[in-house]
């Protein structure tokens, strides 16, 4: 019996130990997480705000991670993430002229953000935030040029000091840094789609490329970029566009009309005419500007087998009832009143107005974006 209970003491020791050595071993081992070391060379920045903050271009809305203070031109932010992040650490959030905005991966790893005399943000300590940072800077070059020409553009033309030779060079410049530029920020998130700080340019970058573009764009997309609000966005826009390309059927849209009668572009189209629908608003200058090529083309056209329906994308409808008079627009008019969240917008993924969509008789669509001279070229081939 003695030597059972030897043993039985023995184990019961054993087990005490184990269980012991497992608890320390556990609360010993360190568990991820991230700190933000940053460090701000601007005096009067002391003792003002930061926030850490998860970027609404990536997630759908912004949502405050944590804040803290400046002090000694120091500030620390200390946390956990589940996932690697694009964010924004915005300083001096309650002064607009004097606030700064700079952008980092947020991942469980130390990581350095320092903004110099000039708030040039340099951001190390990850692969990712390493990749970012040199892409950040490639980009300055490039920037500075495209921002000089087209603000030196600008100007000359407000003045009217620029001579018909030095717009055209000014516009050749602009153009070449501004696609210099573009190359630049698509080859970095093409090449580097996983890595969150490709995904500060995501949006701007998509908005004006084609449907082969957007493709190669997010090839090399992970699960976890796929589900990203900016990647599902892009996958929407490429059904879209492919589902309103030229040689597919028009896709319909049903609203409201100046009177509140609800009307759709099916009541007008596949009836035998050809059918040019004009998105526009009464506060789109470039639209009000291209107005009366589209009235003179209706005037030219409407007894020869054209009707125009015009979707507006005013969120006020008294707005936009008192620009159909002063425009003189005889076509029938509808709008669903939510500005750029317009149904049409996104079913016929369109990135700007004035945008026209032709239709041809069956209601299949023949041509985008035609406007002023090239509109009118091809209602001549159509119906001349």
């Amino acid at each position: 019996k003695s030597t059972i209970a030897f043993y039985i003491m023995k184990t019961i020791k054993l087990f005490f130990v184990i269980t012991f050595l497992t608890i320390f071993s556990s609360s010993c081992r360190q568990q991820p997480s991230y700190t933000i070391m940053g460090t701000v060379a601007q005096s009067e920045l002391e003792g003002k705000k930061v926030f850490l903050i998860i970027n609404g271009w990536t997630s759908g809305k912004d949502a405050i991670i944590d804040s803290t203070i400046i002090a000694n031109g120091v500030y620390t932010f200390k946390g956990y993430t589940e996932t690697p992040k694009y964010c924004c650490i915005t300083i001096n959030p309650d002064d607009r002229e004097n606030m700064i905005r700079t952008f980092v991966v947020l991942e469980n790893a130390k990581i350095h953000v320092d903004i110099n005399a000039k708030k040039e943000t340099t951001i190390s300590g990850t692969a990712y935030n390493d990749q970012f940072q040199k892409f950040q800077e490639s980009l300055r070059g490039p920037d500075q040029k495209w921002r000089k020409a087209a603000s030196a553009l600008r100007a000359g033309t407000q003045a009217g000091t620029l001579s018909p030779d030095q717009e055209k060079n000014l516009l050749k410049e602009s153009a070449k840094y501004r696609k210099d530029r573009d190359s630049l920020i698509f080859n970095f998130i093409k090449n580097n789609i996983n890595n969150p700080g490709a995904w500060s340019e995501l949006h701007n970058c998509a908005v004006f490329l084609s449907v082969e573009k957007l493709k190669e764009l997010i090839a090399g997309a992970n699960e976890q970029t796929m589900k990203i609000h900016e990647v599902v966005e892009i996958q929407k826009r490429i059904k879209a566009l492919e589902k309103t390309a030229i040689g597919q059927p028009f896709t319909d849209l049903s609203m409201s009309d100046p009177d509140g009668k609800e009307i759709a572009l099916s009541d007008y189209t596949g009836k035998g005419k050809y059918v040019l629908v004009d998105f526009w608003a009464s506060w789109c200058g470039p639209c009000r500007a291209e107005m009366p090529n589209v009235v003179a083309a209706y005037h030219k056209y409407k007894d020869k087998g054209l009707e125009i329906i015009g979707i507006s994308l005013d969120s006020k409808h008294e707005s936009w009832i008192k620009a159909i008079k002063e425009l003189n627009l005889p076509w029938p008019q509808m709008s669903d009143l939510k500005g750029w969240e317009c149904a049409g917008v996104k079913a016929y993924a369109m990135s700007g107005i004035p945008h026209t969509v032709l239709l041809d008789q069956e209601g299949k669509i023949i041509a985008r974006g035609l406007q002023g001279e090239e509109l009118s070229q091809k209602l001549d081939e159509l119906l001349k």
